[in-house]
């Protein structure tokens, strides 16, 4: 990848896949993972814990790491909690990515210069 080069519009397709999918819903989350490898530790858990409470999903975007390379620091990264994925109109995706912060914390390069 390009240093400058804008992810945000294949991050909110990715989004849109997720809220399509159902893996946004925890309660489904839940039913298809195997048993011991769904953990909840959530100060919002306490009354039900067999409940899980919305979640957090993160996304970055790396540069090309090449052979011998120490890790680089994530080019563009966002970080969105489920319910919000689950309420999010995807049918005008060129709002969401003009006023992606009002979705979440998104931090990185962001060429267009709109924030």
């Amino acid at each position: 990848m390009n240093p400058g080069f804008d992810t945000r519009m294949e991050m909110v397709d990715f989004l849109h896949y997720l809220q399509f999918s159902g893996l946004t819903k925890p309660d489904f989350v839940k039913e298809t993972l195997p048993e011991d490898s769904v953990s909840v530790m959530s100060i919002y858990n306490t009354e039900t814990p067999e409940e899980i409470p919305p979640f957090t999903v993160y996304m970055e975007v790396f540069q090309e790491i090449k052979p011998g390379m120490n890790k680089p620091e994530s080019h563009q990264g966002w970080s969105i909690s489920s319910d919000v994925i689950e309420v999010m109109d995807f049918s005008d995706k060129e709002h969401i990515v003009n006023n992606i912060n009002m979705y979440g914390n998104f931090e990185g390069v962001n060429p267009s210069g709109t924030l």
